[in-house]
């Protein structure tokens, strides 16, 4: 190892590179199509809010606090809100960015669609963001002061002109780890998470958060309804509906996956962002569904052979509406550990 943290690769140094997440935010006013744009006191430069992912505990009270750095889309939210003192909704990804620091290390940054939800007050220091403007969108290019950040704005205002920047999500989430089954003695129904599964439960909650859906359907065995249920009772909770799907449950599945893959064409169709919660051996059915839609790159994304999805991994299908039916036009999966 060197002293700035890289490792000897074919003599030289490979310099680790530095994660970093923001979001692009819209809206719609008098003016027409307005994104944000935030200026750098640091740097003296205006560009996209975006920051490093922060290091979170497990919010579990076991003993083990097993912090772990936020993902992605959890760091694009909370820096916007940070910055610009707006909350959103991520939609679809943007291209990355990428570029090189002064010290020499690469940098990359991922950037969503952002939506906003609510307005409140700027956290970060004047020293950090000393501005905050909502722009015309097609006059952005003129604020911004890295070439690189020109290029999500072209998708953003690609999709823009084709009426794709609004999108709704159906997240697919396996459930947490479980007790195993040759240590379980009861009901296969009733089977619990581990204590390492209801952290994993807890975890789960930021990252729904980042979509926000309001639509919670779930198999009612035991260890899928305790994987939603932290996000379902954390504070100000807003579900439209909170519902079990029998047709979702390992058992269901097995005598008529059909049923399961309707229930997902269902949500698919719907008009509200919404969360399944489900098994892996539904997973072939639920993942058949989503690939009906699915454009062809997006269902290309689709994982396309068992296990489908790791325990607590969730998959986010970006979904548009149209004449001819919903289409699901970006993939996206993140593991929680």
């Amino acid at each position: 190892m060197s002293g700035r943290g890289g490792v000897k690769a074919g003599g030289k140094e490979a310099l680790e590179t530095v994660r970093a997440a923001g979001a692009l935010c819209w809206r719609r006013t008098a003016r027409g199509l307005e994104v944000l744009v935030v200026h750098s006191a640091r740097y003296d430069e205006w560009t996209w809010p975006k920051g490093k992912p922060e290091t979170v505990g497990s919010g579990v009270s076991d003993g083990a606090s097993n912090p772990s750095p936020e993902l992605l889309p959890e760091c694009a939210v909370r820096e916007v809100a940070e910055e610009a003192g707006v909350r959103v909704r991520l939609g679809r990804p943007l291209p990355e960015v990428a570029y090189r620091l002064p010290d020499g290390r690469p940098k990359r940054v991922s950037y969503w669609v952002g939506r906003p939800y609510e307005y409140g007050e700027r956290t970060a220091s004047g020293e950090e963001i000393d501005d905050v403007r909502w722009v015309p969108a097609d006059e952005a290019h003129e604020h911004l002061s890295r070439a690189g950040d020109h290029r999500p704005l072209d998708r953003l205002l690609h999709l823009a002109r084709r009426d794709r920047l609004g999108t709704r999500a159906l997240l697919v989430v396996r459930h947490a780890q479980a007790v195993p089954r040759k240590q379980w003695g009861g009901e296969e129904d009733q089977r619990p998470l581990t204590l390492a599964g209801l952290r994993q439960a807890r975890r789960l909650v930021p990252l729904l958060d980042c979509w926000r859906p309001q639509v919670v359907a779930t198999s009612p065995w035991r260890r899928c309804s305790e994987t939603v249920r932290p996000y379902t009772q954390r504070e100000h909770a807003e579900l439209h509906q909170d519902a079990e799907l029998a047709e979702l449950s390992e058992v269901a599945a097995l005598h008529d996956p059909a049923a399961a893959a309707s229930a997902v064409r269902r949500l698919v169709a719907a008009d509200e962002d919404a969360v399944v919660c489900t098994h892996r051996p539904v997973l072939g059915p639920v993942m058949a569904a989503l690939r009906e839609s699915a454009t062809r790159s997006a269902g290309r994304a689709l994982p396309g052979s068992d296990p489908w999805l790791g325990r607590a991994e969730v998959l986010v299908a970006h979904v548009t509406p149209g004449t001819t039916g919903s289409r699901i036009r970006a993939v996206e999966r993140f593991g929680i550990a």
